[in-house]
């Protein structure tokens, strides 16, 4: 028997238990999309207007770039918000070039002196 594909798309991310919610700054940033949806789409906006508004809000609830755990969870998100049509594909490249480059300036810093070691 052969069964039909759903997409993951931003608009079944009601029911969705994707193992990428149990990272939870991606669980925070969908939970921002949605909340700021149901708000833009209860104060009367279009569908259209309401998913920007919403994505912009997931983007902003996005990890700041600092320390590293931070930069994984921002990854992370970029990568879910990517796959899920949240965040366009241009725009996800500029997140994750932007990620890469933190990263790398995490790698780069001194490491701190040990206590006692001149």
């Amino acid at each position: 028997m052969i069964k039909a594909i759903q997409l993951a798309t931003a608009a079944r991310l009601e029911g969705d238990s994707s193992p990428a919610l149990k990272n939870p700054a991606v669980t925070r940033c969908v939970e921002v999309w949605k909340s700021t949806r149901e708000e833009s789409l209860a104060n009367g906006k279009s569908q259209f207007y309401s998913g920007k508004d919403a994505a912009s809000a997931y983007c902003a609830a996005m990890p700041p770039l600092t320390g590293y755990q931070n930069i994984c969870d921002f990854i992370a998100c970029v990568g879910y918000g990517l796959v899920i049509d949240i965040i366009r594909e241009d725009r996800a490249t500029k997140f994750l070039y932007a990620a890469q480059t933190a990263l790398n300036s995490v790698s780069q810093q001194p490491k701190s002196r040990e206590r006692g070691v001149a």
